[in-house]
């Protein structure tokens, strides 16, 4: 994915968030920093532990850590 389609992609979510939100008059989850986003575009993207884990050059208990935390904050059901 190149950078203008990154940014394209990060927009949309946002602003998909933000309607969200503004409809369910709750604040947003907390920001994510840019791994535990990476791993959120990889998990969205259909990918496995095992596989985030490769591409990102981290351990799979990494991987369930960052899944749990994502869950915990509402970036993931």
């Amino acid at each position: 994915m190149d950078a203008a389609t990154k940014a394209e992609f990060k927009a949309i979510v946002a602003e998909a968030l933000a309607e969200f939100f503004d409809s369910q008059q709750q604040t947003p989850p907390q920001p994510l920093t840019p791994r535990q986003q990476q791993v959120l575009n990889e998990l969205n993207a259909g990918k496995g532990t095992t596989e985030i884990a490769r591409n990102l050059k981290i351990t799979e208990a990494r991987v369930r850590q960052y899944r749990n935390l994502l869950k915990a904050r509402g970036y993931l059901k």
